[in-house]
């Protein structure tokens, strides 16, 4: 056991009772000038007085580190200290529930007591949870940020390393790399049933992607689940080109082409249901890294009320999706579910009697009732291409998956002009900024007030785990951050079951904010005033934003403030 492990703090008289500052000035590692200048950092970020005096460089990590250490009367560990954990200490937590909760054990005290590494030994919530995970009383020790960081990851890299023992026996090279080998290779039992495991966990815990990255020593994987990204194993980097090859032979492309990105898609079936898997590669100097997107066929609802989109928000795009002309702009960055919320606007529509067409890159869901153009810009399917001809289809309804250049965007603009309904999406960070954007792609602000008859924007928050929710009070930092009263409301969050994998979320909701195209929003877009003045305008006309919207979900105990924060910490 080495000597870092077996530290405990010195507890000088009074030690327990002395602020972090006091310490710290006592010790000559920081002036009383800086303290007075760190604790004026502090109360204007709302930031902890460790984490300002790290960022100003007034004091390092360690000795605020040994400080705190002193202050709590627990151990610490230093840069310099060697951390090797038991691996049965860390057999006893998940690598997911280690990044999440910043915490690595170490070694066993006795039978009841485990000894655990945390950046931060004052969450009582990570405690708490870590003592359900773990059944056992945890001791904290403490450490930095970085140091804990390197350590998890090594300590669960060996971890994974000797799970796939087995695997690394049958490994190559990353060298020069013989493509008749390889291929060989790809097809052996061990690798094919890796492959598939990886693919078969990813579907039962809900991932949406896979990211395999080769790195310097190891082959990490990771799993995007409910928009966060969580590590799920590290194998020998000598497989990277057999897993790399095995995936992109699945998906048709290139084995050979290691230089260049490529893309491709398969589809498998796993528990009776069918999943499209998009795969992309692009290089590294490491080797390619390999990220496949999951969507499970048949599995999607379409429904507001399952979306998590609130009563208002439905009632308004209910009112301009029934109009017979005008055009219906939802925005929010890639993976934010715009597209699932525009297939719900089409579920409702009339499709018997309506003629509806979409124009999507690549089609996503298969919704009877109206007809699908998978974009293809290779051989000149463009989505300005298809929409050419598509007007001469006698649309009634289009949906164009994105509006990506000024040719698209005006004539899709001249459609909703000319009775034509359409739905479309765009990249821009709110409602608002639909309508400047499409002012700085060269249309003419005219017919950008005219067209435009509902912008929108959408971002996905986790939800509760409905198994395991309970009562809680979030910090009252966090409540002075929304401008809420401590006590005046009532709060829930998912306190971590095997449903949700001890995370304390399962699914998403979709928050948005929709601003209808009043005439003084029309004016304001022909002045050409800026976004900031057209939000400003939108919240007087009674817009709630993406930001309220999260609040009022988590008053309502969907969601949880931290995870409003989490998402809208920018806005």
């Amino acid at each position: 056991m080495n000597a870092a492990l077996k530290q405990d703090a010195a507890k000088p008289s009074g030690g327990r009772h002395e602020s972090l500052g006091a310490i710290l000035v006592r010790r000559g590692t920081l002036s009383r000038a800086d303290l007075e200048r760190a604790v004026d950092l502090q109360r204007a970020s709302g930031k902890r007085l460790g984490d300002v005096l790290v960022e100003e460089r007034m004091v390092d990590a360690d000795e605020v580190s040994a400080a705190i250490a002193e202050q709590l009367g627990i151990g610490c560990l230093r840069s310099s200290d060697l951390i090797q954990p038991e691996p049965s200490a860390v057999a006893l937590l998940p690598a997911m529930q280690a990044a999440k909760h910043r915490a690595l054990p170490l070694r066993m005290e006795d039978d009841t007591r485990l000894r655990v590494a945390m950046a931060d030994p004052l969450d009582l919530v990570a405690r708490d949870d870590l003592a359900k995970i773990t059944g056992k009383r945890i001791v904290p020790v403490i450490c930095s940020e970085e140091l804990l960081g390197k350590a998890i990851e090594v300590a669960y890299a060996a971890r994974a390393e000797a799970e796939e023992s087995l695997l690394d026996a049958g490994a190559i090279g990353d060298g020069d790399v013989n493509l008749d080998s390889l291929k060989e290779l790809t097809e052996e039992a061990p690798i094919v049933k890796l492959v598939n495991s990886l693919i078969m966990k990813a579907i039962r815990d809900r991932a949406s992607d896979i990211h395999i990255e080769p790195q310097k020593k190891r082959l990490k994987i990771r799993y995007r689940i409910d928009g966060v990204l969580y590590p799920l194993a590290s194998v020998s980097r000598d497989l990277a080109p057999v897993v790399t090859s095995r995936i992109k032979i699945l998906a048709e492309m290139d084995i050979a082409e290691r230089r260049l990105p490529q893309d491709g898609r398969f589809t498998v079936v796993f528990d009776k249901k069918e999943v499209d898997l998009r795969i992309s590669s692009l290089p590294g100097i490491f080797g390619e890294k390999i990220v496949l997107r999951l969507l499970v066929k048949d599995t999607v609802v379409f429904d507001f009320d399952e979306l998590g989109v609130s009563t208002a928000a439905q009632a308004v795009l209910r009112r301009h999706i029934s109009r017979p002309q005008g055009m219906v702009l939802l925005t929010g960055p890639t993976g934010s579910g715009k597209t699932t919320t525009l297939y719900t606007c089409l579920s409702e529509i009339d499709r018997a009697s309506l003629n509806v067409v979409t124009l999507e890159d690549p089609v996503e869901y298969q919704l009877a009732g109206m007809h699908q153009v998978h974009i293809n810009a290779k051989i000149g399917l463009t989505f300005a291409a298809g929409l050419r001809t598509l007007l001469r289809q006698d649309p009634d309804v289009v949906m164009i998956g994105e509006i990506r250049d000024k040719e698209t965007a005006e004539m899709a603009i001249r459609a909703a002009l000319t009775g034509h309904l359409v739905l479309s999406t765009l990249h821009t960070n709110d409602a608002m900024g639909t309508l400047t954007r499409l002012v700085n792609m060269d249309i003419e602000p005219f017919l950008v007030a005219e067209a435009i008859s509902l912008v929108g924007a959408q971002r996905l928050v986790r939800a509760n785990c409905a198994d395991c929710r309970e009562p809680y009070e979030p910090d009252a930092s966090l409540l002075e951050r929304f401008g809420l009263a401590k006590g005046a409301h009532h709060f829930v969050r998912g306190a971590g079951c095997g449903q949700c994998r001890n995370i304390g979320y399962r699914g998403r909701i979709a928050v948005t904010e929709f601003a209808e195209m009043t005439p003084g929003l029309r004016e304001i877009v022909l002045r050409g005033e800026t976004a900031n003045h057209l939000r400003e305008a939108g919240v007087a006309a009674g817009m709630i934003t993406l930001r309220q919207d999260g609040l009022e979900k988590a008053l309502a105990g969907v969601t949880t403030l931290e995870e409003v924060l989490r998402v809208f910490s920018e806005n």
